[in-house]
């Protein structure tokens, strides 16, 4: 599987290479979520009741909050003790509550950035500036500004709209 960096270095040249390479870096970034969904989703079947309610209380929660909600917070909303909610979340989400509520705050800090507003670090549940800049280059692999100037640039680039995917809402029942 190509990697996008790999993408990105290969084919980012001037013109419809640049598009293509965009384009199939969104299809493969798009590919690999979804399928990491799929597998944590994949049992939801052979979940219990008592399960696919907890993970229904608790992802309503950190979407709610975009992901800045203390984990014992958390755990008590969803009527368990902190690690057993971390437990059984990590066991049917794929990755720790606390893991899943950084990401949020980060796309959250992401959508501001897109949207032209400022990454005011506070705003997005971080204690100060160095922690979300920290945050992003982890999720991103580069600082905020450096983010909203690629981000200037692929839209310089960009000569048609591009089309907008539509994706299926997941609830859990």
């Amino acid at each position: 599987m190509f990697h996008s960096t790999c993408l990105r270095t290969r084919f980012a040249e001037p013109g419809i290479w640049a598009h293509f390479a965009r384009t199939l870096e969104t299809t493969v970034m798009r590919s690999c979520y979804a399928r990491t969904v799929h597998e944590a989703l994949g049992n939801l079947r052979q979940w219990s009741r008592a399960d696919r309610e907890l993970i229904q209380r608790a992802l309503e929660r950190l979407y709610e909050t975009h992901g800045h909600v203390r984990m014992e917070e958390l755990a008590a909303h969803c009527g368990l003790s902190l690690r057993q909610f971390e437990r059984r979340f990590k066991r049917r989400m794929g990755l720790a509550p606390k893991v899943f509520a950084r990401l949020l705050r980060f796309e959250a800090a992401r959508d501001a950035l897109l949207q032209g507003q400022e990454a005011d670090a506070i705003r997005f549940g971080y204690q100060d500036q160095a922690h979300l800049i920290r945050e992003f280059s982890f999720w991103s692999g580069m600082t905020p500004g450096a983010f909203v100037e690629r981000a200037r640039q692929r839209a310089a680039q960009t000569q048609r709209p591009q089309r907008q995917h539509t994706f299926i809402a997941l609830f859990l029942v």
